[in-house]
């Protein structure tokens, strides 16, 4: 299944260009990220997910089909052929992932 994947912020600068085509297996933004981890810079892997957790942190936001994946399943929202995932930064504001929150004193 061909999904559409669209960059903004830094991210273009990371991959080399801002929207390509993927081909995934798995229907979830957890299946096209594995699919992308074949085909795309260790650099743009490792600023979009954090792999050190079980699932995986998204560390942008993402959106399929123009909805928040913080809306819907998260990692594991599903996707139909010819989805548009978009990826981008957090611009301002938000909450920072747990592991870069500083302790509580």
């Amino acid at each position: 299944m061909l999904v559409k994947v669209k960059l903004y912020g830094h991210l273009p600068d990371l991959a080399g260009k801002d929207e390509f085509g993927v081909e995934v297996t798995a229907p979830t933004v957890r299946g096209l990220l594995e699919a992308m981890k074949k085909s795309c810079p260790a650099a743009l892997m490792s600023a979009l997910v954090d792999p050190q957790f079980e699932p995986p942190e998204l560390l942008v936001v993402a959106a399929v089909d123009n909805m928040p994946t913080f809306y819907s399943e998260g990692i594991d929202s599903e996707l139909k052929e010819g989805s548009e995932v978009v990826f981008m930064p957090a611009l301002a504001g938000g909450q920072l992932p747990r592991y870069h929150r500083p302790p509580c004193l």
